[in-house]
């Protein structure tokens, strides 16, 4: 990946040498504050709406976001120069009720909030959930309106667990698996009893749970996806100029849906100026009593800025800084959740950092002081997500808020800048679990993709991104060139324009080893059980492995068009019930085409449809092939009955299935299915269109839910046993990669990753000397390029020893903040669950082959 020519830029260096003392005690209340459900957003929308019935629905978003944002608790902590919060404690995730995907789950779970899930609650916020909020969403809510359109059409597959249903999970899985499912791992004799005389509450939570799963174990969300939001428009117009676009296109709006969204685009902005100067306010009081003249300083520089931005644009960087910040955190609070991506920060806020650098009216240690602050905020997030298995999704820092730096510009010229190395400076003296992704490209400096290596050694954050590959991916989804070149990663791994596109990037997803057991029971899933969907025979009846491939390929294709379908109903519901019109007065096209941008108003609208299990599923069909119909060592009835039963008495067939053939080692027997299937799967899912947008989209990413899919699949062909977790994203399955590091990037650069626009997760372990000096630096930096070569789209890697990750196992207290890289996304080690962190110790630590 060498260019002709690389262009130079100067470092910048640093007085300071590490977190800024006020830093470090914001990143200190980080690690230690407790976490908890705060229920402001979800009364205060409630309350709104009740007013509201029957009003266009982006005129009643704007009023249900005023009456929060004039109701809701605010806070200036001291050591703050960046301000803004989103609920009425430190760590608490705004809740957006009117989706509904956790309002139930949250009332089931009240008993142990705080004992199993570690979430604290206050009595007047219980009174709230089970008196107000629960009751008026019971029937209003996305999932109330979107499962019985699921249903209507066919698309639902619901759990059953009558005697035939249970007798199935015990075959299959065990009783001792099935009682992990929603008990802790480690629970005691007494938690054990106690679970099982609750067992028709937790049946009930189960089915609640699971009312968005589709045929073939299919899953369709509540929330629609992770968006880039224009922030670019932001900075350049503020809110006062937005709201003058929106009049003015307002004086040729040419029907009542026009106008609702014009009118709430406008009500919304003046909210937002409003917000903003509530904090002017309250900065101007504590300054008031405030005894330290130096903080006194701060606080009315603090009141000036908050007049000031995000109303107007911004004329200096710590104005552009918390314009963003602000911004950020309130489009967090309309969302009702993050997956808000910030783009390429060291792109928007870099002219107004040069022009304060060319007036001397700032330092590179200021600047820094600054975008530390930002990382540790940005860090400031949890998801709600209950503890199934003891694999916690609900983790410090999982909502994922990905920040983009390097890569080209929309000329193709190299954009690295000395942003982009102050930002790396600050991801490195915070070492949090940042989603920091950095795209490279063939102009990339020498000393750019050193650096983004060297991280490595401070955080499992950096993840590396191919410009080459994933702008041609683009361009193929209909992006312009220039826009394509400006694209951002959002959520974990998916590539996205720069504020001119909705996409819902996670919405929606299928599991490949469950298309499997589709075709072994003829259309129906061992776990969920229920009726036939689509019968392909029976497989101990087919002649060849081609007809196999037959059958798992029409079962394949049937899922997808289930998942588009339940897609786009659920998509219905938003556009006809749910606006979003602060988001959508800041992208592309919105405003022009007076619609929001669930119903389309964007200039680009694309969502996904997830493939996992790649791994699992390419070693399983290449086992089928070589075993069943090449060799004839293994029956097709006898490998049915081993997988129905778990390989119960049947250990030798499974040790033959596990040494076959395996994704990863730069075989061609078995990376031909990965690139065949890839390649099906991907024009599957493209060929499937929005009635609102252009088409759906494929990715390959896992979220770590690998390790809670792995847990409702049964065994598979390749040796694994039921309940164990699926291989991640595109990755090989664990310990398959037996040829070394660059056999699995060869097997897995022979996919054609241009098809995959919303893009795939590739996770690798290095260990911890590959970094220590300058040799282990150029072969880490060699691997990657000659990926990139290939045509890989991205690489992230955990640079830790196994012995690290068990001893912090059995010591997470000396581990506060060990940072490991999971799926896209990077999480606090010592605060996953158990099931999640033994599949990243299980991974392969290539220490053997530098």
């Amino acid at each position: 990946m060498q260019a002709e020519i690389k262009k130079q830029v100067k470092v910048p260096e640093f007085n300071s040498t590490g977190l800024h003392p006020q830093n470090q005690i914001q990143k200190d209340r980080l690690l230690t504050a407790d976490h908890w459900i705060c229920l402001e957003r979800a009364k205060f929308y409630t309350d709104s709406y009740k007013e509201t019935e029957g009003q266009h629905p982006s005129i009643r978003t704007a009023k249900a976001l005023k009456h929060t944002f004039e109701n809701m608790t605010i806070a200036i902590y001291p050591e703050e120069l960046l301000v803004g919060n989103r609920s009425s404690q430190y760590i608490a995730p705004p809740i957006a009720p009117e989706r509904g995907d956790m309002n139930m789950v949250i009332k089931y779970l009240l008993p142990t909030l705080k004992k199993r899930y570690g979430y604290h609650i206050t009595k007047e916020h219980k009174k709230w959930l089970n008196k107000e909020i629960i009751p008026y969403w019971k029937d209003k809510s996305v999932r109330a309106l979107k499962v019985p359109l699921f249903e209507e059409h066919n698309l639902s597959d619901k759990l059953t667990l009558g005697n035939g249903g249970l007798k199935r999970l015990r075959n299959a899985f065990g009783l001792k698996h099935i009682g992990k499912l929603v008990t802790d791992p480690d629970a005691n004799f007494f938690d054990k009893v106690k679970f099982f005389l609750q067992l028709p509450k937790w049946i009930k939570l189960m089915k609640v749970g699971t009312a968005d799963n589709v045929k073939g174990r299919g899953r369709c969300i509540d929330m629609q996806g992770h968006i880039v939001p224009g922030y670019k428009n932001v900075v350049k117009f503020g809110f006062k100029g937005i709201k003058e676009q929106a009049e003015n296109r307002l004086k040729t709006a040419k029907n009542d849906s026009e106008k609702g969204f014009l009118e709430g685009v406008i009500m919304t902005c003046e909210a937002m100026r409003d917000f903003s100067l509530r904090f002017t306010k309250l900065a101007k009081e504590i300054a008031s009593t405030e005894p330290d003249e130096e903080r006194k300083k701060e606080l009315l520089k603090i009141a000036k800025i908050c007049e000031k931005v995000p109303w107007n644009p911004p004329e200096t960087f710590y104005e552009a800084v918390q314009s963003f910040w602000f911004t950020h955190n309130v489009v967090i609070i309309s969302y009702g959740m993050g997956g808000m991506t910030p783009g390429r920060l060291d792109q928007i806020l870099y002219p107004y950092y040069k022009k304060d650098k060319n007036a001397n009216l700032i330092t590179d240690d200021d600047a820094l002081r600054l975008l530390e602050e930002v990382i540790i905020k940005i860090n400031n997030n949890v998801v709600i997500w209950p503890n199934v298995l003891g694999a916690r999704l609900n983790h410090l820092g999982s909502d994922v808020q990905d920040i983009t730096f390097g890569g080209v510009d929309r000329n193709g010229e190299d954009a690295t800048n000395d942003l982009t190395y102050i930002f790396m400076e600050a991801i490195k003296n915070t070492k949090l679990a940042t989603q920091s992704s950095f795209r490279i490209s063939k102009n990339s400096p020498e000393e750019y993709i050193k650096k983004v290596l060297e991280l490595q050694k401070y955080t499992a954050g950096p993840a590396m991104f191919n410009d080459e590959v994933i702008i041609k991916a683009l361009e193929k989804d209909g992006y312009s060139l220039e826009a394509a070149r400006d694209y951002c990663i959002v959520g974990c791994v998916e590539p996205s324009g720069n504020g001119d596109t909705y996409g819902a990037t996670g919405g929606t997803k299928l599991y490949f080893p469950s298309i499997l057991d589709l075709t072994f029971n003829r259309g129906i899933t061992t776990f969920f059980g229920g009726e036939k969907d689509i019968d392909t025979g029976d497989p101990a009846e087919f002649k060849s492995f081609d007809e196999f491939m037959e059958a798992y390929y029409t079962q394949l294709e049937r899922i997808v068009d289930v998942c588009a379908k339940a897609g786009d109903l659920r998509d219905q519901v938003w556009a006809e019930n749910y606006h979003n019109p602060l988001i959508s007065c800041t992208i592309d096209g919105c405003i022009e085409n007076a619609k929001d941008m669930t119903q389309g108003g964007a200039e680009l609208m694309f969502h996904a449809i997830g493939g996992g299990g790649l791994g699992t599923i390419v070693d399983s069909l290449a086992a089928i092939k070589k075993f069943v119909y090449e060799e004839k060592t293994i029956s097709m009835s006898d490998l049915l009955h081993a997988i129905q039963t778990n390989f119960k008495d049947n250990e030798p067939l499974r040790q033959i299935l596990m040494n076959g053939p395996k994704f990863g080692n730069d075989d061609d027997y078995t990376d031909k299915i990965a690139v065949e299937l890839v390649k099906k799967f991907c024009a599957m899912v493209k060929s499937k269109n929005l009635s609102m947008g252009d088409f759906f989209k494929p990715s390959f990413s896992s979220y770590g839910l690998n390790v809670y899919e792995g847990a409702l699949e049964p065994a598979t062909p390749n040796g694994r046993k039921a309940g164990e977790p699926l291989s991640n994203a595109i990755s090989p399955c664990n310990g398959a990669e037996l040829n070394g590091p660059t056999a699995a990037l060869n097997s897995v650069a022979k996919i054609d990753h241009t098809d995959i626009g919303y893009g795939d997760s590739l996770n690798m372990r290095f260990p911890p000397f590959l970094t220590d000096n300058d040799k282990g630096l150029e072969t880490f930096k060699n691997l990657l390029e000659t990926y990139f070569e290939k045509g890989g789209m991205h690489l992230q890697v955990n640079n830790m020893g196994t012995d690290t990750l068990k001893d912090a196992q059995l010591h997470p207290e000396n581990y506060p903040d060990l940072i490991v890289r999971v799926s896209g996304y990077s999480a606090y080690f010592t605060r996953l669950g158990r099931s999640i962190q033994d599949d990243l110790i299980d991974r392969i630590e290539f220490c053997n082959c530098f």
